[in-house]
Formats: C-alpha cells, structure tokens, sequence
C-alpha cells in the first residue's frame, strides 16, 4: 500500500505479474503468493510459520478495512509526491548528497555520493529526529508508516535542509 497500490510491484509496469509476491511488515503477517505453475505437485510441500495462524488473517482484515476507510493507498500517493518535491528541491541545491532520486508512493531511495557521506547523512538525520533505513553502499530509503502525511513531510523538510546545512553537504 504504501507504493499507492496494494502490491508494490503494481507500481513498476511490469508487463505481467512476478512469478512470487512475498509480503510482511505493514500487514501485519508474513506470507507468499505463486503463479500456478509454480504450485508444488503435493499439498503442503511448503508448509513453515508463514502459513499458519489464521488469527493473523483477522488482524489483515482489519488492516485493510482500516486502509479502505482512512485512503491510506491514496494519502501513500498525495504524500509521496510532496515527499518526492522535497527531496527533488534538496538534490538541485545539494547534489552531492541527494541523487538517483527514486520511488513510488512513500516508497522512496536516493543515493549519496560517498558510501562515507551516507552514514554521515543517515546518522546526522537519525540524530536530530528522523529515522532512514540504508541500502546497498550509499543508499538511503523511506519508508515511513502508512499514516505519514504532509505535516510530516513540512517537518521532514526543515529537519533534512537542516541537517544538510549542519553537515555542509
């Protein structure tokens, strides 16, 4: 949901489906889903804690009765295009630190110049109030809860040019 779809790669134009969909985290439960081609010849051939406990399936319910009542898909969008716009205005007045600008919906990453200016950037941010994950060597990405609006993104805004300003990127 938080690419403005239900499933992620919903957002990248594939021109079919991927052959397996996994998914976790803001749904509360793990799971997998499969083409039927790649459906095992035996009942049960996969069989592990992702598919157990049908309580989980009641507490996904609720999550997406919740995400349906609130628009949580369509605020995912309206504040990852704000989010988008403000970290497109960082990277034309710090390029060094904001480039390959990328993502969908809240889903977004960019990259630092430096693998070293990365973990400057991440910890600094971290620091003064804003949690990041890391990827790769000189990526960073959001992804922020489903509730994530745009008085978040003002308040990301001030806090990120500052920390920018802070560490003379």
């Amino acid at each position: 949901m938080a690419s403005g779809h239900m499933w992620a790669h919903q957002a990248w134009g594939l021109p079919e489906a991927p052959d397996f969909v996994v998914f976790s985290k803001k749904a509360l439960l793990g799971g997998y889903y499969y083409k039927e081609a790649f459906q095992p010849p035996q009942g049960y051939r996969i069989f592990n804690t992702w598919m157990g406990d049908m309580t989980k399936l009641l507490l996904f319910r609720a999550v997406l009765e919740a995400a349906e009542r609130e628009g949580l898909q369509a605020r995912a969008v309206s504040t990852g295009a704000a989010l988008m716009r403000t970290l497109e205005a960082a990277r034309e007045r710090h390029p060094r630190a904001v480039r390959n600008l990328r993502g969908a919906g809240t889903i977004i990453a960019f990259d630092c110049e430096t693998p070293e200016m990365r973990d400057e950037l991440a910890a600094a941010l971290r620091n003064n109030g804003v949690l990041v994950g890391t990827n790769g060597s000189q990526s960073i990405r959001f992804r922020p809860a489903l509730i994530f609006g745009d008085e978040h993104v003002d308040e990301f805004e001030g806090v990120f040019a500052a920390t920018l300003r802070q560490l003379a990127l």
